[in-house]
C-alpha cells in the first residue's frame, strides 16, 4: 500500500508493515478520561500493540475455526 507520508510503498502486514503505525511515535497522545477512570497512567505504546496482538490471535481463532468447518463439510 501507498504511504503519503513518507512517498513510499509500503506492505499492508508484517516487517515496518502499515498495521504497526504509532508504535514507534516519540510523542504519543494520552486519553485523559481512560487515564482518570483507572487511577493510573498507561503505557500507550504497549496498548497499541497489545491491540495488534489480540486482533492477529483473533484472527488465528477464526482461521482455525474456518478450517474445521471447511473440514467439517467436506471441502
Amino acid at each position: 500500500m501507498y504511504d503519503e507520508a513518507s512517498g513510499e510503498w509500503v506492505p499492508k502486514w508484517g516487517y515496518k508493515g502499515k498495521n504497526k503505525d504509532g508504535e514507534n511515535d516519540w510523542l504519543v497522545e494520552v486519553d485523559e478520561k481512560k487515564e482518570k477512570s483507572t487511577g493510573e497512567a498507561h503505557d500507550a505504546r504497549a496498548d497499541s500493540r497489545k491491540e495488534r496482538k489480540d486482533r492477529v490471535r483473533r484472527n488465528e481463532r477464526k482461521q482455525r475455526n474456518n478450517d474445521r468447518a471447511g473440514r467439517k463439510n467436506g471441502a
